[in-house]
């Protein structure tokens, strides 16, 4: 995969970014691999999550699959 990185300017906590240099130093490696690594992590845990409990969507899913028929039939009227 071919990444393509950008500068960006950022608000962050200086004590945030104090930590990512450490854990960087401490491992190390560049910050801005440590900084996209948290990016990544942070999106894959909350880009998709829907807010929905996994319960309840199971619930809706398993009432749309029961009553598909007359969704179709009010769909139709």
């Amino acid at each position: 995969m071919v990444t393509q990185a950008i500068g960006f300017s950022n608000p962050a906590d200086i004590e945030l970014l104090d930590s990512a240099r450490e854990i960087a130093r401490r491992n190390g490696r560049p910050v801005e691999a440590i900084v996209s690594e948290a990016l990544r992590t942070y999106i894959a845990q909350n880009g998709e999550r829907s807010n929905v409990r996994p319960e309840v969507m199971e619930y809706y899913r398993a009432s749309v699959d029961r009553n598909r028929l007359l969704y179709e039939l009010l769909a139709d009227s």
